[in-house]
């Protein structure tokens, strides 16, 4: 109970109410369940009156419950705040799709290289590319030189319309092959290639 008490503490002066509000609550919700816990094991330990315990915690119970709706459900309700958005993409995970798209065109003799827009495109191809052909690189990290280079057949995977997309569309070595459509636009994936005539 010492513990509890100690971590609720420490996550309130860290933190503050916010972790318990709306787009943030997976911070708090994992201490509800310990804290119900450990009170109702504290109260077998300490309370032999079962009626007694009914009553004490419905006087600790309907205080946490108000303040739940409070601070809660009605800044939902009212718009103050929005609930966060779920990333749905589509019913195949679309870097998936990409990789297989690009798996399908490039020559298992050639070597060629994936350059991904950031973390969320590189670590699920980088995840499918093992045992294949193809080295993955994240945009971000690499200097000019290793971007312009053109020794290898290069895909490049990007979000459409932004800032790497607008920047790859502006290249006259890369033409845009495939666009893997999901539930929105801005998370669908443009996928640009060198020109395959090079590599022939």
């Amino acid at each position: 109970m010492a513990g509890s008490v100690a971590s609720l503490a420490l996550l309130h002066l860290a933190a503050g109410n916010w972790v318990l509000s709306p787009r943030f609550e997976r911070f708090g919700f994992p201490m509800v369940p310990i804290t119900v816990i450990a009170v109702a094991a504290l109260m077998e330990s300490t309370m032999a009156n079962r009626r007694f315990n009914r009553s004490v915690l419905a006087i600790i119970s309907l205080p946490l419950l108000a303040g739940f709706w409070l601070h809660y459900v009605e800044p939902l309700r009212d718009g103050r705040i929005q609930s966060a958005e779920g990333f749905w993409t589509g019913k195949q995970d679309p870097a998936f799709s990409a990789f297989r798209r690009i798996a399908g065109d490039s020559r298992q003799s050639d070597p060629a290289r994936i350059i991904v827009e950031d973390w969320w495109l590189y670590a699920p191809i980088a995840y499918y590319a093992p045992g294949s052909h193809f080295e993955v690189l994240d945009a971000r990290k690499l200097s000019p030189s290793e971007s312009s280079d053109t020794s290898y057949n290069t895909y490049w995977v990007t979000f459409a319309g932004s800032r790497l997309d607008n920047s790859v569309r502006e290249r006259t070595d890369l033409k845009l092959r495939w666009t893997i459509s999901t539930v929105s636009r801005e998370s669908s994936i443009q996928i640009w290639g060198t020109d395959v005539d090079e590599f022939d």
